[in-house]
């Protein structure tokens, strides 16, 4: 527990996790912009960060489905394809960072 703790204080200050990031190059930008920002005020970049399991629409973590309801609430027009897809960008970004991400040219991500 105290792990996560010191994750999240690291995730809130590190400057490629950005408060307000634009979005405005990347697909479907509104949506994930949304579901950044709700990874960024539930201080959960370490629930993606550390995510091993193939699917998030078939995860069994009651913490990744908690996440993924606050993500589909705050963003109501999601289909299970749309969920799944956003939540892979947020995956990255909270893998390899925002400059990363924005620096990248596809508009599929999937972690290695």
């Amino acid at each position: 527990m105290t792990d996560h703790i010191e994750e999240d204080k690291q995730n809130k200050q590190n400057p490629d996790y950005p408060k307000d990031p634009d979005f405005s190059f990347a697909h479907d930008g509104d949506m994930i912009k949304r579901a950044y920002e709700v990874i960024y005020k539930t201080e959960s970049w370490h629930l993606l960060s550390n995510f091993k399991g193939e699917s998030f629409m078939f995860s069994k973590d009651d913490k990744i489905n908690t996440l993924i309801e606050k993500v589909a609430d705050d963003y109501q027009r999601h289909s299970g394809a749309s969920i799944g897809w956003t939540m892979r960008q947020l995956e990255y970004i909270a893998k390899y960072g925002f400059t990363k991400y924005k620096n990248y040219t596809g508009t599929t991500i999937t972690p290695k």
